[in-house]
């Protein structure tokens, strides 16, 4: 039964594997991603200088082969400055992710698994945050809290965790009605644990694409709030603070904000392409024809 179990669950990756690597634009996106890594992972050996480093008599260079992508206003090379800030875009994305589905799952498990007034309550407050832009209501929160790149990672997790809640919800209502949940009521199991060993895994699938789709939305978020000033501050190499700082140049040095849009873009590009892909794979209906 074990090894049934087993060769189910490899025929099943291979599919999906094989599924993937028929999607053009997600492998495109995949090598976009896994290129994004690369500058992070590797920035302090990439890095022809460190991000900080101020050289004032050379301000507003023009990109050479001394700086590829030039210099800001204080001398910095733009480039040691992007392949640092890959590092910070990545990982803020990812936690505010982690954040977002740490709230957001156990609430769509619970207002799914009870129903009633439970659900009507988590479902009315899923609604209320729903209603509000969530960078608008983020400016509001950072602005409360001050600002600080761990204060903006916290402000945009509490406005966005809304769409894993209602994901959750709405699987876990498709679930509870299944042969495995009424058997495993049956032999007395827990709601806890029927909600974590039964019904969490079901749901996996569809977290996972959401979590794809959600990171460039945290990175935007995040920028946008580095630009405004509420974010990371000087001298952190924040692609967003970077925007920030080279609009006053840009008809002047225009490579001060080109660099950091470009791969804000890239960065946003590679994880909708990704999360498009996994939404296709993933899809049962795609699968089955």
């Amino acid at each position: 039964m074990w090894f049934n179990k087993e060769r189910i669950r490899s025929l099943e990756s291979n599919e999906v594997l094989r599924l993937f690597l028929k999607h053009k634009r997600g492998v495109a996106g995949l090598i976009l991603l896994s290129f994004m890594l690369f500058i992070a992972l590797t920035a302090d050996f990439i890095a022809p200088k460190r991000f900080d480093e101020v050289d004032p008599s050379s301000r507003l260079l023009p990109p050479s082969t001394e700086h590829i992508f030039g210099t800001d206003q204080l001398g910095r090379d733009i480039f040691s400055r992007i392949v640092y800030g890959a590092r910070i875009a990545l990982w803020v994305g990812l936690l505010v992710v982690v954040v977002e589905a740490g709230i957001g799952v156990p609430l769509g498990l619970i207002a799914g698994y009870y129903g009633g007034s439970v659900d009507k309550l988590i479902s009315a407050i899923t609604d209320m945050l729903w209603a509000f832009p969530p960078i608008i209501l983020a400016l509001a929160i950072v602005t409360i809290l001050g600002p600080g790149l761990t204060n903006v990672v916290i402000a945009v997790s509490i406005v966005s965790w809304a769409p894993y809640t209602r994901v959750v919800r709405a699987k876990t209502l498709s679930i509870m009605g299944r042969e495995f949940i009424t058997a495993a009521r049956a032999v007395g199991e827990s709601s806890l644990s029927i909600m974590f060993r039964y019904v969490l895994p079901n749901t996996l699938a569809p977290i996972i694409v959401l979590a794809t789709l959600t990171i460039p939305s945290a990175i935007l978020y995040t920028t946008a709030l580095s630009f405004l000033g509420f974010g990371a501050q000087p001298p952190t190499p924040d692609w967003g603070a970077m925007l920030n700082e080279g609009k006053d140049y840009i008809f002047k040095a225009p490579w001060c904000s080109i660099f950091p849009g470009l791969f804000i873009t890239l960065t946003a590009l590679s994880f909708n392409l990704l999360g498009d892909a996994l939404r296709d794979v993933l899809d049962p209906k795609l699968r089955l024809g």
